[in-house]
């Protein structure tokens, strides 16, 4: 005969099916907030990019070799106002250029993100209209576009040509070592 035991009454039991449920509660909201502010999804940004105030920004904007621009300090998060990031077109979240801003060209209080899919597109212009106003938007805009269209080409090559020669390096550490551990097989004699 199999010695059951009665189960132990509710108040005895482990919570744990309740620890789960409040944990998810709490973690699947903060991982998508914190998933968005990775991709740099900016909640309560509007794309102003077809305004026709910014037509002629959009073509001076237009040779920036990139498909995306953040300028300004994000909740003290990260962001800056002395520099611009620029990730050119296919490049990966973590792989940004940063383009000095020279100090008479900077702005306070003012965030904005450029997004586009390709070279050939205008931009999307997103900016939180609550919290920006257009004229200085714009303003903005203009101060920076010389600074992006001079400087950001030179300071992508800059970092393409720093990491392509950081590779060469490494791949020649990687033969110098597989030419080491081969000599040094046979370097032995019998015993």
């Amino acid at each position: 005969m199999m010695n059951t035991s009665p189960e132990p009454p509710l108040a005895n039991r482990a919570p744990w099916p309740l620890f789960i449920g409040l944990g998810m509660a709490l973690v699947v909201p903060a991982a998508v907030i914190g998933y968005s502010q990775l991709r740099g999804d900016s909640s309560g940004s509007t794309d102003v990019g077809a305004l026709q105030d910014l037509a002629e920004l959009q073509a001076r904007l237009r040779p920036i070799p990139a498909c995306r621009v953040e300028y300004g300090v994000r909740g003290g998060r990260h962001g800056s106002s002395s520099s611009v990031r620029v990730w050119p077109c296919g490049a990966e979240r973590l792989d940004f250029v940063s383009v000095k801003v020279p100090e008479e060209r900077r702005t306070q209080d003012v965030v904005f993100d450029l997004v586009r899919e390709s070279p050939s597109e205008p931009w999307q212009v997103l900016v939180d209209k609550d919290r920006v106003a257009f004229p200085s938007l714009k303003r903005t805009l203009e101060q920076l576009a010389p600074v992006l269209v001079e400087d950001a080409p030179k300071e992508t090559e800059r970092v393409r040509l720093e990491r392509d020669a950081l590779s060469r390096a490494e791949a020649a550490r990687e033969d110098a070592e597989r030419a080491r551990r081969e000599e040094t097989k046979g370097s032995y004699p019998s015993q």
